[in-house]
């Protein structure tokens, strides 16, 4: 047990034993404002960091900070008051502020790929970027799929230890929310979006990808409305992931995060029981689940999140309770996701 601002310790006792006890979760079902960060090689997840913003939090370092173990390969921090830190509790973040990547032991002559997840990153009107401290430029970061991929060379591979960071700006983002899913049907692929807080929007476009990294367009439909939907019948059998662009009248554009919605190769199904809910108990019952670390969470009908939860599933049938807070009765959606993007959903109605 480490803490970098304290000497803590950590103790057991013949009391903590619980052996009649049923599962519980520890770790707390509400979401955090934060924004995470992934180092892949060979598509492979190497390391991570994480960034949870908290008014309660220090820009110095302290106690919500957690002290990077570095690994003996490859690895990915953020460097706060000269440490390498793998957690780092932020105060909320203004326009001053700049949070630098360190990426330290990468490999000569190697393609890595960065990708930053802000899906659950809430700015209060400051948006994320990606900046590119040897390039000069920034990336507004948006969703659950932002993904830089680069390659190392031999004489530039130590650069990269300071090349990026994240960096702030005023929000653009032409809409509030938007809730985008994707269901299989027998035309094909139906892709809906529900916005929230549309503000000088001229255009959505409809973009597909194979493998969730390379996008191209399908559709654009202009604004107008707050339920929007394509039905995409030219999907092929696998994985097809889809986000939408949003472009204002300034012609900034920015992106909703990706969903995936998987043909012929997914058997695995989710459901609900008891449906309608009455209270704030239910079970979520699975079938042919791939094995993995999954989150669960729930949205209104406005696409706001409302619950969420982490859960790690072995392969086949099972049920796993799910406790919430009380939900205001209506129709609620259900979503089941794993880190490689694959998605089950169901819908549910709470009384």
């Amino acid at each position: 047990v480490e803490n970098l601002t304290a000497s803590p310790t950590l103790k057991f006792t013949e009391a903590c034993k619980a052996p009649a006890q049923g599962k519980t979760g520890i770790f707390g079902a509400a979401a955090l404002n934060r924004i995470a960060i992934g180092l892949y090689k060979n598509n492979s997840n190497v390391d991570g960091a994480v960034t949870v913003f908290g008014s309660s939090f220090t820009n110095a370092i302290g106690k919500e900070d957690a002290a990077k173990f570095p690994n003996a390969g490859e690895n990915v921090s953020l460097r706060i008051s000269g440490k390498d830190l793998c957690i780092n509790g932020y105060s909320m973040p203004t326009l001053a502020d700049e949070l630098p990547i360190h990426l330290y032991n990468l490999k000569s002559n190697t393609s890595y790929t960065l990708k930053l997840d802000v899906s659950e990153y809430a700015g209060n009107g400051v948006d994320a970027y990606l900046k590119d401290n040897v390039a000069g430029t920034k990336t507004i970061l948006s969703g659950s799929d932002n993904a830089l991929s680069f390659t190392t060379k031999t004489a530039d591979a130590a650069s990269f230890g300071s090349r990026y960071s994240i960096v702030f700006g005023a929000s653009t983002l032409p809409v509030k929310s938007i809730n985008l899913t994707a269901a299989v049907q027998a035309s094909g692929i139906m892709v809906k979006w529900a916005v929230k807080g549309e503000e000088k929007v001229t255009s959505y476009v409809v973009e597909h990808s194979t493998n969730g990294v390379a996008f191209s367009t399908l559709s654009t439909l202009n604004s107008g409305s707050s339920l929007y939907s394509y039905i995409d019948a030219s999907a092929k059998e696998g994985n097809n992931y889809y986000r939408i662009k949003v472009i204002n009248n300034a012609g900034t554009v920015s992106y909703s995060s990706v969903v995936v919605a998987m043909i012929g190769k997914q058997k695995g199904t989710i459901g609900v029981y008891p449906n309608p809910v009455v209270g704030t108990n239910f079970k979520l019952q699975l079938s042919n689940v791939e094995a993995g670390s999954y989150s669960v969470r729930i949205v209104n009908n406005l696409g706001q999140q409302v619950f969420a939860r982490t859960m790690t599933l072995n392969s086949g049938s099972s049920s796993e309770a799910i406790s919430t807070n009380k939900l205001a009765a209506g129709t609620y959606t259900v979503r089941l996701m794993r880190n490689n993007g694959v998605t089950y959903q169901t819908e549910i109605e709470v009384r």
